[in-house]
């Protein structure tokens, strides 16, 4: 089972300021996604909303192509592009981390990375899954075991091991902060 967000219900899930995961110079985040289509910008998972406060952000531009962004501490954008193409009504594993030297973006545990030795902005946004600003990025489609890990380290071997169907709790112990969010997206309400 999992959670599926209507684009035109504007449907999304608030996890607030109290979830970490804004708060460190690294992260590494992912979700299992399934698109209804390819016609707008579907949300993952991110702390952004157009503001300086943003950090990161998880999504699926409207040609089916995922990326992950992060916002440095002088205002400026870096973005990890996937070159892979989404399939709508099936399901892909989506992830992203930035460890201070790259963005990179994974599909189904592949990974493509830009180089920016720079600094994420800390900021205090509250985590929203399925959408972000502008109002009309919202996700179209169903997510399912979103996670965030405080740091980086492993990032690859963490991708690789959820696309291939390990949980995040098979997973206990491969960083140093171990995760730190699990939402499994089980298409209950309200979640946990």
């Amino acid at each position: 089972m999992a959670r599926h967000f209507a684009a035109a219900s504007s449907d999304y899930i608030d996890m607030g300021t109290a979830v970490r995961g804004s708060d460190v110079s690294q992260v590494t985040l992912g979700a299992w996604v399934n698109l209804d289509d390819h016609t707008t910008e579907h949300t993952v998972m991110g702390r952004w909303d157009g503001t300086v406060a943003e950090s990161w952000l998880l999504t699926v531009g409207a040609g089916g192509q995922p990326s992950f962004n992060i916002l440095d501490t002088l205002g400026s954008g870096h973005q990890a592009l996937s070159p892979t193409v989404l399939v709508p009504g099936t399901w892909h594993h989506v992830g992203g981390s930035f460890d201070g030297s790259h963005v990179v973006v994974y599909v189904d545990g592949v990974a493509t990375s830009v180089a920016a030795a720079v600094s994420m902005v800390l900021g205090t946004l509250a985590l929203k899954i399925g959408r972000h600003e502008p109002a009309t990025a919202y996700m179209n489609g169903s997510i399912c075991e979103a996670t965030i890990w405080l740091g980086s380290s492993n990032a690859a071997a963490i991708m690789t091991a959820l696309a291939s169907g390990a949980s995040p709790s098979d997973l206990e112990g491969m960083t140093p902060n171990d995760h730190i969010g699990y939402w499994p997206l089980l298409g209950l309400s309200p979640e946990a």
